[in-house]
């Protein structure tokens, strides 16, 4: 299974996710846009603050894209 990181802020030449996983074979991509058009992307996680899983969720169609769309919301993020 091959993993794919989007970091909005990745340059060709720097990025915190491929310093930290580059030697394992994560591909890391700066934009959604290269998520969805991999081919060999089968599950997306959307691990983003609250704010904006709507708009990536809505993106590019991901309920006929994906079979698995996985949505996190940490519970000590939530009000009681």
């Amino acid at each position: 299974m091959k993993h794919t990181i989007m970091e909005r802020s990745a340059t060709p030449e720097r990025s915190a996710a491929r310093e930290r996983y580059g030697s394992t074979g994560v591909k890391v991509v700066a934009t959604l846009g290269q998520v969805l058009s991999d081919p060999e992307v089968q599950v997306v996680v959307i691990s983003t603050p609250n704010s904006t899983h709507y708009s990536f969720a809505k993106v590019g169609d991901y309920a006929t894209t994906y079979s698995s769309l996985l949505c996190l919301k940490f519970l000590d993020n939530m009000q009681r």
